[in-house]
């Protein structure tokens, strides 16, 4: 289980007294997420074996921006909020017969979003106020095959534990090992692009 957040603020100031022209800005963002993963494997026998694993994660971030700008009458809050939850499901089975190894990885994944903002304030001397919410939920799914030839010495803990995304990083033998771990499906990258820019 992991969590995070992170936080930021930045202001800024410009004056011309020339011409008579101030600006000032501030903006704050925050971010928070909490995610958890579980797999199990299993070697069915010294050719054949599994890995399963499930995660599920959530983020949620709020931002604010407040602007001041005399010469175009301009004085503006805005906010945005948003959140966003995912959850997904993958398989992988594979094995090898005599130097060829294989392995076919499917899964599922399943999320929904929301974003919600507005702004008050006076914009190039007109007072104005405007909300905006968008919403979205998708379902998607994940499938993968990888196929790779051993030209190292065939000499392997497991099958199993081979499949584990990074498992095999410390042997030296060349397997599909650290290619496994499921990529990102459609649904997860509109999320992570909804909520990361």
């Amino acid at each position: 289980m992991g969590c995070a957040f992170k936080a930021s603020a930045q202001a800024g100031v410009s004056a011309d007294t020339k011409g008579h022209a101030y600006t000032a800005a501030l903006t704050a963002k925050a971010e928070t997420g909490v995610g958890v993963a579980a797999s199990a494997s299993h070697d069915f026998n010294r050719h054949v074996g599994g890995f399963i694993k499930g995660k599920a994660s959530a983020t949620a971030y709020a931002e604010g921006v407040a602007s001041v700008d005399p010469r175009t009458a301009t004085a503006l809050l805005s906010g945005q909020v948003g959140a966003a939850a995912t959850a997904g499901a993958y398989g992988t089975a594979g094995g090898h017969l005599g130097r060829l190894h294989g392995s076919v990885t499917g899964g599922v994944v399943a999320g929904a979003a929301a974003q919600a903002g507005g702004k008050f304030g006076l914009e190039n001397g007109f007072l104005k106020q405007s909300a905006e919410l968008n919403a979205a939920a998708g379902v998607g799914t994940h499938l993968k095959s990888d196929v790779a030839v051993d030209l190292c010495h065939h000499i392997k803990p497991g099958i199993a534990s081979g499949l584990r995304p990074g498992a095999a990083a410390a042997s030296t033998v060349a397997s599909p090992a650290n290619t496994l771990e499921p990529e990102k499906s459609r649904v997860e990258k509109f999320f992570s692009k909804v909520f990361h820019g």
